[in-house]
């Protein structure tokens, strides 16, 4: 007989606790004749933050399929067997054991467990590279401390703290900076290896904080191709958040066009 995989569902986030107590059980009631292996699907993330200004990294391990792990069995048991899934019921942070027969109707002889083939086809699709997630400042704090300073030096210029010419040249300033920011860099058609790696970077709103997160090959290709700049100072002003966005945004279809992504590709093919 062919071997067999059930799916059992957890709160998200307690994947790992739930496989280290599931590989215990294994080991305390000698269930390995039966049991393979437990698959929860690791991935790495690097994390970087600023927080009140203050810098910070750590490394943390996340599953790659949130609120799942798998039970891969050696012989091809038709149902779960109930003397395992009374042991794991009584797992903290355990939902349930996916049956697909009584969940999806299915026909008998596709009975709750997923075929071997069709677990290890889905497994190699489940990815599980290592990725670089990077935090910004509270926006709205950041966007209300600009603001005061502004007033500030406003107000300075207008009670004659600062001569009258120092107002021209503020305004002048400020105009500099929003064309920075609309700024796009003219990008040349991504290489295959680049383009699948952009395609994976994201870029959204979370608690008032700017999330960026990134493949660690194109993060490091980044690192390097900005001189290992020191991460405390991509995090400042959003810079690494541009670059991404300068990455994943469609190309310029400006004339005076800069270097491009090029010396990216390069980086990533080495």
């Amino acid at each position: 007989m062919g071997r067999c995989v059930y799916a059992v569902q957890v709160v998200t986030g307690k994947e790992f606790r739930v496989k280290n107590a599931l590989e215990q059980i294994i080991e305390r009631y000698g269930l390995d004749k039966w049991i393979d292996k437990i698959h929860a699907f690791e991935t790495n993330i690097h994390q970087y933050e600023l927080n009140q200004k203050k810098y910070r990294s750590r490394k943390k391990s996340r599953s790659a399929v949130p609120g799942y792990v798998f039970i891969e069995f050696r012989p091809d048991f038709a149902y779960f067997p109930k003397k395992l899934w009374h042991l794991i019921k009584n797992i903290t942070f355990v939902i349930r054991v996916v049956d697909r027969w009584y969940d999806t109707g299915a026909p008998a002889k596709y009975s709750g467990h997923i075929p071997k083939e069709e677990f290890d086809r889905f497994a190699r699709n489940v990815d599980t590279e290592s990725q670089a997630e990077v935090w910004s400042d509270d926006i709205y704090k950041i966007q209300d401390e600009q603001e005061q300073k502004e007033k500030e030096v406003l107000h300075q210029i207008n009670t004659g703290k600062y001569p009258k010419e120092n107002k021209s040249h503020f305004e002048c300033n400020k105009e500099n900076e929003c064309e920075q920011e609309e700024h796009s860099f003219g990008q040349e058609k991504p290489s295959h290896i680049l383009q699948k790696q952009i395609e994976k970077c994201k870029v959204f709103l979370k608690r008032n904080r700017i999330v960026t997160t990134v493949p660690s090959k194109l993060f490091n290709a980044l690192r390097q191709a900005y001189n290992f700049m020191k991460m405390p100072e991509m995090l400042e002003d959003n810079l690494f958040t541009k670059i991404i966005l300068e990455l994943i945004s469609p190309p310029s279809s400006s004339s005076n066009e800069k270097e491009g992504v090029g010396w990216l590709v390069q980086r990533l093919a080495g």
